[in-house]
C-alpha cells in the first residue's frame, strides 16, 4: 500500500505480462476466427483439381502458446510436399486421442463419408457345401527325409504313367461347410492346427486360382505334400461373383504365421515399399475428388484433422507414404521404425514385432459354463450342434437368398491385376534394389578388393620378363594365365547364390500376392549388376593385361575386358539360376559345386576337346567355358607377334600351339 500526493491510499500490483490480456478488453481472439475462416475460404476458392491438396492444421494450445499467443491457430499445408516429421503430425493429430484410437478415426472417416452420401466399397464372402480332402502318407513315411522325396517323386511319376498306385490314407480337412462373411463383421475359424482347417478360404482360393504352394515355410510344406492328390468341391463367391471374375490376392489378404521379410531393410523401409507396390493412396484417392466437390456443394466444414489425414493418404507416386506411418503408429512399430527387421543372423526387432499378428489358443479357453469340468468335444459334434442351432438355421436361410450384384459396388473387386503401372512397380523395385546393393556395399568393395589383390599375385607369376612369345612352351603360359582369368571371374559370381537363396521366401510371396510381376525383379537385379561386373573386369584388366604382357594393341585389350564382363554376367546368371531352382543353400551349393566341376571338365582346358568321349560331347559345346575360352584365345593368339614359324612344323607359333587344334584357327 501507498499514498498519492493528494493523500489518497492505493494498492500496487504486479501484473504478468502474459496474464495482463485477460484484464483488458481485446479483439485478438476475433481477429484469430476471421484469419481461419480466410485460410477456409481461400481453400475453398480452388479449382477443383487442386483443391485435394490443400488442407488445414489446427494448431494445439500448447504449440499455440509457443508462439507467444499470436498467428493463425489454423495453417494451410499442402499434402504432396510433407516431410517426416509433418507426416507423423498429420497422424498424430487424426488419432486424436492420448491412445491413439484407431477406432475414433475409422469412425470419423465413415461419419465424413455418409454426411454426402458416397458408399464405402463392401464384400461379402459366401462359401456353399465347401468339401476339401486329401490322400497322404502317415507314420514315418510322412516325414520329409531324402528317401521318401526320391520315393514320391518316383511314385509320382508311374500314377501319371498308370503303372503303379500309392497307397494313402484319406484325410478330410474341411467338410460340407456353408457360412458368410458379412461386410464390417469379424469370423472366428477354429480348428486343429496341423490342419489347414484355420484358414478355409484362402486354401481353396490358391487351389481355384490354379495357384502352387512354395516350400518356403512349414505350413506350407503340408500343402505342397498335397497339392497333386486335393479333392475339392463347393463354392466361394465375393459379392456374388466367383474367383476367376475377379483377382482375388488383391480383394483379400492372409496374414501368414512365418515372417518372410528382407533382413536388411528398416519396417519403415518395408512398409513404404509395400504401398508402393500396393498403391496405397488408392483407398481414398478413388473419391476424394468427389467428396471435396459434395461438401462444398453441400457447405460441409470436414474435420481438419480427418480431411488433412484423408488428402495426405490420397497423393501417390512418393517415395514415403502417410499410410506407412499410420501403419507404424497403429501397430505400435513407430519406436522401431527406423531399425532393421533382422533375422537369425542380423540383429533387428523383436519377435513380437515382427509378427505384430495372431494368437493361437486351444479349445479350452473357449469353456464357457465354468461350473462344469472341461470336456472336448469331436469337431463334428461342433458343426453338428451349430447347425441345429438357430445360427446354423439362420445361416442356411442367408445363403438361401442370391446375392445382388447390382448392390456391389464397381471397386469393391479388383478387376487388374496389379495395383499400378508395370513401369511404377519397376521403378520401386529397382529402388529397392538400389538400397540392398548399398547396404551390401561390404560384400561388393570386399569382392573387387579381393580380386584387385588376386591380380597382383597372377602378375608375379605370370610376370612379362619371363614371359616370351617366342614359342609353343611360353605359349601354354600365357593360355593357362588366360584360363585362371576366366577361372577366377565365374567364382566371383558365387556369392550370388546365397544372396539369392535368402530373397526367395520374400519374392514368392510378394510374386503370389500380386505385389509385381517376376520379371520386374529379375530385370532391376540384372541391370543392376551389369556396373558390378563392369567393376570386376576393368580391375582385373587393368591389373593383369600388360603386366602379364598380353598383346599389346588397344583393341585387344578392350576385347579381353568385354569378354571377362561376359563370363561374370554368365556366371551371376548360372548361380542365380541354381539358386532359384534348388531354393535351399545346402543344395544349391552342393549342385553348384557340381556344375563349376563339370563346365571346367568340358570346357576345352583341362580335357582337349579330342580327348572327350563321344557321349560326353555334348557337354563340352554346352558349356559357356569353351566359348570363352574360344574367343579369349583367339583374341591372344591371333596377334601379329604370334606369327613366327614354329620349330616343330610348317605352321606359326600360334597355329602350332599345343591346344591349337581345338580352336580351330584358320
Amino acid at each position: 500500500m501507498a499514498a498519492a500526493s493528494n493523500g489518497s491510499e492505493f494498492f500496487e500490483l504486479d501484473v504478468d505480462p502474459v496474464r495482463e490480456s485477460f484484464s483488458r478488453p481485446s479483439n485478438a481472439e476475433s481477429l484469430e476466427d476471421d484469419e481461419n475462416e480466410l485460410v477456409w475460404e481461400a481453400i475453398s476458392r480452388l479449382p477443383s483439381n487442386k483443391r485435394g491438396n490443400f488442407a488445414v492444421m489446427r494448431k494445439s494450445p500448447s504449440e499455440h502458446d509457443r508462439s507467444g499467443g499470436y498467428g493463425e491457430r489454423e495453417e494451410m499445408i499442402d499434402v504432396r510436399r510433407l516431410d517426416r516429421h509433418k507426416r507423423e503430425l498429420v497422424v498424430k493429430k487424426a488419432l486424436d486421442t492420448n491412445a491413439q484410437d484407431n477406432h475414433k478415426l475409422l469412425s470419423a472417416i465413415k461419419e465424413r463419408l455418409d454426411r454426402v452420401g458416397i458408399e464405402v466399397p463392401k464384400v461379402e464372402v459366401r462359401f456353399e457345401n465347401l468339401n476339401i480332402s486329401a490322400k497322404v502318407q502317415t507314420g514315418s513315411r510322412a516325414l520329409p527325409t531324402l528317401i521318401n522325396v526320391a520315393r514320391d517323386l518316383g511314385e509320382g511319376l508311374l500314377t501319371k504313367l498308370g503303372i503303379f498306385r500309392a497307397k494313402r490314407f484319406p484325410l478330410t480337412i474341411l467338410n460340407d461347410i456353408s457360412g458368410a462373411v458379412k461386410p464390417g463383421s469379424s469370423t472366428f475359424s477354429c480348428g486343429d492346427q496341423a490342419t489347414i482347417l484355420e484358414r478355409p478360404l484362402i486354401c481353396y482360393q490358391y487351389l481355384s486360382a490354379n495357384y502352387c504352394f512354395h516350400e518356403d515355410s512349414a505350413e506350407n510344406l503340408s500343402c505342397l505334400t498335397w497339392s497333386f492328390i486335393l479333392q475339392k468341391s463347393g463354392n466361394i463367391t465375393y459379392n456374388g461373383q466367383k474367383i476367376d471374375d475377379f483377382y482375388v490376392q488383391r480383394t483379400s489378404a492372409y496374414i501368414s504365421q512365418t515372417d518372410n521379410h528382407i533382413a536388411e531393410l528398416t519396417v519403415r523401409e518395408t512398409l513404404d515399399f509395400a504401398a508402393c507396390w500396393q498403391g496405397a493412396s488408392d483407398g481414398f484417392g478413388g473419391y476424394m475428388e468427389d467428396l471435396v466437390r459434395l461438401e462444398k456443394e453441400k457447405n460441409i466444414r470436414p474435420n481438419p484433422e480427418v480431411d488433412a489425414f484423408m488428402k495426405a493418404s490420397s497423393v501417390g507416386g512418393k517415395k514415403h507414404s502417410i499410410s506407412t506411418d499410420y501403419v507404424l503408429k497403429v501397430l505400435g512399430l513407430d519406436v522401431c521404425s527406423e531399425t532393421v527387421v533382422g533375422n537369425d543372423m542380423l540383429r533387428g526387432v523383436s519377435g513380437g514385432q515382427r509378427k505384430r499378428v495372431t494368437s493361437k489358443k486351444d479349445q479350452a479357453q473357449y469353456w464357457a459354463d465354468q461350473s462344469k469340468p472341461y470336456e472336448f468335444l469331436p469337431t463334428s459334434e461342433i458343426a453338428k450342434a451349430f447347425k441345429n442351432s438357430k445360427y446354423g438355421k439362420y445361416v442356411d436361410a442367408e445363403l438361401s437368398v442370391p446375392f445382388d450384384k447390382s448392390k456391389s459396388h464397381v471397386s469393391a473387386l479388383s478387376k487388374t491385376k496389379y495395383a499400378v503401372s508395370r513401369w511404377e512397380l519397376f521403378k520401386t523395385c529397382f529402388s529397392r534394389e538400389v538400397l540392398l546393393i548399398s547396404r551390401h556395399r561390404f560384400l561388393y568393395i570386399f569382392r573387387t578388393c579381393q580380386v584387385a589383390f588376386v591380380g597382383l599375385v597372377t602378375c608375379t607369376l605370370f610376370l612379362r620378363t619371363r614371359l616370351h612369345p617366342t614359342d609353343e612352351m611360353n605359349g601354354n603360359l600365357y593360355l593357362s594365365c588366360l584360363f585362371f582369368g576366366l577361372v577366377h571371374m565365374m567364382f566371383n559370381g558365387f556369392s550370388e547364390l546365397s544372396l539369392l537363396i535368402f530373397r526367395l521366401p520374400v519374392f514368392y510371396k510378394q510374386r503370389d500376392n500380386l505385389f509385381h510381376p517376376a520379371w520386374v525383379w529379375s530385370v532391376a537385379s540384372f541391370i543392376l549388376r551389369l556396373p558390378y561386373s563392369i567393376v570386376e573386369a576393368v580391375v582385373w584388366s587393368c591389373v593383369v593385361y600388360y603386366t602379364v604382357g598380353f598383346a599389346p594393341g588397344v583393341g585387344r585389350f578392350f576385347r579381353f575386358m568385354l569378354l571377362l564382363f561376359s563370363i561374370h554376367q554368365m556366371a551371376l546368371g548360372l548361380f542365380r539360376t541354381m539358386g532359384s531352382i534348388a531354393r535351399d543353400l545346402v543344395v544349391a551349393n552342393t549342385f553348384g559345386s557340381a556344375a563349376l566341376l563339370a563346365i571346367f571338365l568340358l570346357g576345352g582346358f583341362i580335357i582337349p576337346k579330342a580327348m572327350i568321349k563321344p557321349w560326353w560331347i555334348w557337354g563340352y559345346w554346352l558349356s559357356p567355358l569353351t566359348y570363352g575360352q574360344r574367343a579369349i584365345s583367339v583374341n591372344e593368339f591371333g596377334a601379329e607377334r604370334w606369327i613366327k614359324k614354329s620349330s616343330n612344323g610348317n605352321n606359326t607359333v600360334g597355329k602350332q600351339h599345343s591346344l591349337s587344334a581345338q580352336f580351330a584357327f584358320q
